[in-house]
Formats: C-alpha cells, sequence, structure tokens
C-alpha cells in the first residue's frame, strides 16, 4: 500500500514524504512569502499547532493552510529536497 498525500490522499511514488509534489510547491511558496495567507506562519507554534506529519512543534516554523493540517518547515523541506524544488 502506498502512502498518501495528507492533504489531498494522492498516492505517493516516494514513502516517508507524506505530501505531493503540487502541494509541496503550494507550501513552500507560502513558506517563502511568494503566496500571502493570513496567519499562515506560525513561527514560535504551541503543542495544539504541532505538525500533523512528524508531531513536531518545538523549533519549527509552522505552516498552517486553513484548508490543511500544520506542516512544519522540516517535513517540508524533506519533501522539497525529494521533489528538487527551489
Amino acid at each position: 500500500m502506498k502512502d498518501k498525500c495528507y492533504i489531498c490522499e494522492t498516492e505517493l511514488d516516494v514513502s516517508g514524504i507524506f505530501i505531493c509534489k503540487n502541494h509541496t510547491e503550494e507550501l513552500h511558496r507560502i513558506l517563502s512569502n511568494e503566496i500571502t495567507i493570513k496567519d499562515a506562519i506560525i513561527i514560535n507554534p504551541e503543542f495544539i499547532q504541532h505538525c500533523y506529519i512528524c508531531g513536531e512543534y518545538e523549533n519549527r516554523t509552522i505552516i498552517n493552510h486553513p484548508e490543511w493540517f500544520y506542516i512544519c518547515n522540516v517535513c517540508l523541506e524533506s519533501a522539497t529536497k525529494n521533489y528538487k524544488i527551489l
């Protein structure tokens, strides 16, 4: 059974990433301020704002999209490297 994107449930060819290429690109643009969404970036998250993928919140920047779960900069960086986005 293949892993699925946590956002859109698209089956992924790579395991352990949990974000599809399209959403990785969009989240990367949000984090780099190419796309502006009010309150989308949380610099000092609290436990309740933990990353949906890794569960961490301390020493992380969280991307909060109104239609999705919280995703941290570390998990996004891993997906960005996997898809060679930059």
